[in-house]
């Protein structure tokens, strides 16, 4: 089960212009998921949705849907309820010194590097923390 879901979202400005449409991203627990695309392709605009940002900037989804951790994002009531499931999540998992993020931090950069500049598209995998505690 994916940590962050959306699917076939669709996002308008105004009421009238249609920055994104279709959108489908999966972000794995402990994954690393890279957006990419032309200027205007909608990169912050996606961003934004997942963040509840678009409001500040008249814009709203319109289609689709956002799971955060199996929960319905845009079903929300506001805000709060998810800043609140965000820090529900952040408390099951374990906490790691710094030098464990760090390794943890370039073992990911590492990945998305060998992932990008590969002769293919590569997934990149996840991590768990054995392997951000090995490197």
């Amino acid at each position: 089960m994916a940590l962050l879901s959306l699917n076939n979202v669709e996002v308008v400005y105004d009421r009238v212009f249609l920055a994104v449409k279709g959108v489908s991203i999966e972000v794995p627990e402990a994954g690393l998921v890279a957006l990419l695309g032309a200027n205007g392709a909608g990169k912050s605009t996606i961003l934004k949705a997942v963040s509840w940002l678009l409001a500040p900037e008249r814009g709203e989804v319109t289609r689709g849907e956002i799971t955060f951790d199996g929960v319905d994002v845009l079903a929300a009531f506001d805000r709060a309820c998810v800043q609140v499931l965000v820090e529900e999540h952040q408390e099951k998992k374990p906490e790691l010194t710094s030098g464990q993020k760090a390794a943890r931090t370039r073992a990911r950069n590492r990945q998305a590097r060998q992932a990008v500049t590969g002769s293919s598209v590569q997934k990149v995998n996840s991590l768990d923390k054995s392997e951000a505690v090995s490197e």
